[in-house]
């Protein structure tokens, strides 16, 4: 989110009247409702709240709201008139620049100035409006990362203003050439924009000096209250920009704060409560929007992270009872991988669980995520059946035949052998994703959707494998129990939001 200015919603608190004169031109006002009304601007006697024309049949005013107006025809005349700063006269604000956050979580944003020579300089410098940044290359998490920035955040409003009047002075051909009421204008314009008020009214005076009809006195008087309002506001305004750059670093906390002694500071003041109290929804809405992006990839991580240090620790008194207590428990329940890992992120963010939780609740769910039971899926199933009972049965024997030895078939697995197996063969990985899979199906944190059944790869989803052992009667089938799936027949793979 880049640092705007809000001149564009400065309500002008006085009409500033200066002459009768009307604009010659004639415009047709479309309004929301349908209608249109024909007719030419009377300049003088238009404020912020209303357009006045007078019409083209039977010379009569009409006294337009500016809200009975299009929307997009009502910005266009605010602008014309001066009413408005438009923003998209002087092109984008925006440039490439580069974003890096270090391990203590602090964010920097701005334009880095060795990228090829950081590693062996061993720091990042990265220019910023306020100064250089220089950030040890060792205490990176992460980046530095491409993102786009307005320019306020890389470089001071003189910086950008000299840029300005260089160019517009290289395009009349060097200074030698004296500026026109057009380029006064523009100039202007473009401080007005980026802050520079002292530049912006010089230039606006400098406009009116030349009496350009192109720019008319009641247009550039309204442009000049508008710059004398905001130097009055000169303190509060960089208070509400602090505020800005509070909400753009994702310092909510701070940004709250500053919020609350701001309102104490200037609660009488109307024109100010209503913009810091468009912060603070500001703040409120960046704030979820935030956070909803970033909580429920460090909630799975954590729920992840949790079960397999159970697993670890398991023992005697922690077996897979227990765990799949633990996994199961939903984020409420105490002693559950869900409350524990909606506790664990709150502390790492430093905001209450019950925001974590609202957070997660509110996560984007276009994306499908999977968990494994793997080899587990046969403790899942409920009422497994012997798979020997349809295996084939083996031929009959003829009169006085012995029936061949054959070993005797591998008895079935129980869920709790299956857990000390795993654990005996320090397949930690195996126990933390089965256990993962049941915190997605059953924690009631998730939303799952149909899971996928993944046929086994050993016994092709029979349940027993078939294998052939000589004996005194010759090579005969032998049917088993499958070892791979343990007669489950398939992988079941977990598929949550």
């Amino acid at each position: 989110m880049p640092v705007r200015l809000f001149l564009a919603a400065l309500p002008l608190l006085v009409a500033f009247p200066v002459s009768a004169q009307e604009a010659p031109k004639y415009i047709v006002v479309e309004l929301v409702d349908g209608t249109k009304v024909i007719g030419r601007v009377i300049e003088n006697e238009c404020t912020d709240d209303v357009l006045v024309v007078r019409q083209a049949r039977g010379d009569a005013k009409a006294t337009i709201r500016w809200d009975q107006i299009k929307e997009r025809q009502a910005h266009e005349l605010r602008v014309e008139y001066g009413f408005e700063v438009a923003e998209a006269a002087h092109g984008s604000m925006m440039m490439a620049g580069h974003e890096i956050r270090n391990r203590a979580g602090v964010t920097f944003r701005g334009l880095l100035l060795n990228e090829k020579t950081a590693r062996s300089d061993g720091v990042y410098v990265l220019k910023t409006a306020d100064g250089e940044r220089r950030i040890p290359v060792a205490d990176v998490k992460s980046g530095p990362e491409a993102v786009e920035l307005s320019q306020l955040d890389v470089y001071t409003p003189p910086e950008l203003f000299q840029r300005k009047l260089a160019e517009i002075t290289a395009g009349r051909g060097g200074e030698e050439q004296p500026l026109t009421a057009e380029d006064h204008y523009q100039l202007a314009e473009y401080a007005l924009l980026i802050d520079a008020l002292d530049e912006a009214k010089l230039h606006y005076e400098k406009a009116i000096e030349l009496n350009d009809p192109k720019y008319t006195r009641e247009k550039l008087d309204r442009r000049l209250l508008q710059v004398e309002e905001l130097l009055r506001q000169s303190g509060a305004r960089g208070e509400l920009k602090d505020i800005q750059r509070a909400i753009f670093d994702h310092r909510f906390d701070k940004a709250g704060t500053l919020i609350a002694a701001f309102k104490e500071k200037y609660g009488t003041d109307e024109s100010l409560l209503k913009r810091v109290t468009d912060l603070e929804e500001k703040s409120k809405e960046e704030r979820k929007a935030y956070y909803v992006g970033i909580v429920p990839g460090r909630v799975r991580d954590t729920v992840k992270a949790l079960l397999e240090r159970k697993v670890k620790e398991a023992n005697e008194e922690f077996g897979l009872s227990q765990a799949m207590q633990y996994a199961e428990g939903e984020a409420a329940a105490e002693k559950s991988a869900g409350r524990e890992a909606i506790e664990a992120v709150a502390a790492d963010l430093g905001i209450p669980p019950e925001d974590v939780l609202a957070f997660w609740d509110a996560r984007k769910k276009q994306n499908i995520y999977k968990a494994f039971y793997r080899d587990g899926t046969f403790i899942v199933i409920e009422n497994l059946e012997d798979a020997l009972a349809k295996a084939p049965k083996p031929p009959k024997l003829g009169q006085g035949q012995a029936a061949p030895k054959l070993p005797a078939p591998t008895k079935p697995m129980s869920a709790e052998e299956w857990w000390k197996m795993k654990l005996g063969q320090k397949k930690t990985g195996d126990l933390r994703d089965w256990l993962y899979a049941r915190w997605a199906e059953k924690s009631l944190m998730c939303e799952t959707i149909e899971p996928k059944d993944l046929p086994c790869p050993t016994c092709h989803g029979k349940g027993y494998t078939q294998t052939t052992i000589s004996t005194s009667m010759g090579a005969v089938p032998f049917y088993n129990r499958c070892q791979s799936c343990y007669m489950a027949k398939f992988e079941r793979v977990v598929r949550f939001k």
